[in-house]
């Protein structure tokens, strides 16, 4: 990816990706790391104002990455 060394950027950019409180937030810093890159084709895009939003089932099940990450394994609650 154009040389890029992207375990390095992702440790660089996690503290801002956790630190967003809103999806605007979220997308300024995912749009900042795709800057890296230095390809004008490529972005990221918030909803279009005024499309209408179709709810979708929520499972209740929370996945931890964390324990994936650590151990390998996904923990589910």
């Amino acid at each position: 990816m154009n040389g890029v060394d992207w375990p390095a950027l992702a440790t660089k950019i996690e503290p801002y990706v956790e630190g967003s409180r809103t999806p605007d937030d979220l997308r300024r810093v995912l749009s900042l790391m795709i800057g890296e890159l230095n390809a004008s084709h490529l972005g990221i895009s918030g909803p279009t104002p005024g499309a209408v939003s179709i709810p979708v089932g929520r499972l209740g099940v929370r996945l931890y990455r964390t324990a994936l990450e650590r151990d390998g394994r996904l923990v589910a609650k």
